[in-house]
């Protein structure tokens, strides 16, 4: 009977690690008029897990945060070139410990889509 204790145990500690985040940072491009990532996701208290399940439920393949608040979507990214990460460190307004983008800048990152 311990048996199904230890299951049940490992049954949800596998569980809680398929919710934590996988999507990845790539790094930090230029965005212009005609955007690099074509759908806006959202905007306001955003952070990169809220942008990620934004756009995966759209299918997209990447997401990219921009100036504290947006989240941009698309299956393509970098038509405008790399900058250095330092160009995107604008923190993020649902989440000061971490950095969504800069004025024209998106810091980009693939989605947990399969």
């Amino acid at each position: 009977m311990a048996c199904k204790g230890w299951l049940l145990l490992a049954a949800c500690l596998l569980h809680v690690l398929s919710q934590a985040h996988s999507y990845r940072y790539i790094g930090c491009f230029v965005d212009k008029g005609k955007r690099d990532l074509p759908v806006l996701g959202g905007t306001g208290h955003m952070y990169a897990g809220k942008c990620d399940r934004l756009c995966r439920k759209r299918n997209y393949r990447y997401f990219g945060l921009q100036y504290s608040k947006e989240c941009w979507c698309g299956n393509s990214y970098g038509k405008y070139g790399a900058r250095r990460s330092s160009e995107c460190r604008m923190r993020c307004s649902g989440s000061r410990g971490s950095y969504c983008g800069s004025s024209w800048r998106n810091s980009i990152y693939a989605t947990t889509k399969p």
